[in-house]
C-alpha cells in the first residue's frame, strides 16, 4: 500500500529535472522526505523511526514498482541530506 503523501510527490515529478528541482525546494523548506520502494513493512522500522525523530526525515512508501522520476527526487534529496548531516545519517 502506498503512503497517502506519495501521490502528491509523484504528480509533481513529471520529469527528472522537475523532480530534482522539487527536491531542492523541499529541502530548502525543511521538508525532508525519501521514497522507499518494495513491499511495505507491517509498521515503521527502527531506521524510519530514527530518521523521523533525529533528522526529521519522512520515509514515504511508493509501492512495489519504482519510477525513475521519483528516483531523481530521491537522489537529489539524498545528496542534500548527506551534505547537511554527513554519512552518519545513512551509513554505507
Amino acid at each position: 500500500m502506498r503512503d497517502r503523501n506519495f501521490p502528491n510527490l509523484f504528480d509533481q515529478c513529471k520529469t527528472c529535472e522537475m523532480a530534482s528541482k522539487l527536491a531542492i525546494e523541499d529541502f530548502n523548506h525543511s521538508k525532508f522526505q525519501i521514497v522507499r520502494w518494495g513491499l511495505p513493512d507491517s509498521g515503521p522500522s527502527l531506521r524510519d523511526t530514527v530518521l523521523a525523530k533525529d533528522f526529521k526525515i519522512k520515509i514515504l512508501h511508493g509501492g512495489c514498482v519504482g519510477f525513475k522520476e521519483v528516483d531523481c527526487y530521491n537522489y537529489s534529496m539524498l545528496k542534500l541530506l548527506y551534505a547537511k548531516y554527513g554519512e552518519k545519517i545513512f551509513p554505507l
